[in-house]
């Protein structure tokens, strides 16, 4: 989903309205921090999540580690919710 895309959807809520991610393990929460990062596609496999940026990344199925530009990098927008 893109920027554009996302803002789109939004639009049919009320500005007023909360906006949460899923949590850590269940649930949601807020997010704390919008930024700028650069993640490779698809690194891992799909319970890992789609983009990845924690180098050395250990492929599971191969036991290969992909070091930092090994993968193409994109960067993406990255909503994240606090630390606890």
């Amino acid at each position: 989903m893109t920027v554009k895309e996302l803002k789109q959807q939004l639009d049919a809520y009320p500005d007023d309205m909360i906006v949460v991610i899923s949590g850590y393990e269940e649930g949601f929460d807020d997010i704390h921090i919008v930024e700028e990062i650069e993640a490779c596609y698809r690194a891992t496999a799909w319970y890992y999540g789609a983009y990845r940026n924690d180098y050395p990344i250990y492929l599971w199925e191969t036991g290969e580690h992909i070091n930092k530009g090994s993968l193409p990098e994109i960067k993406v927008c990255c909503l994240k919710r606090k630390n606890y």
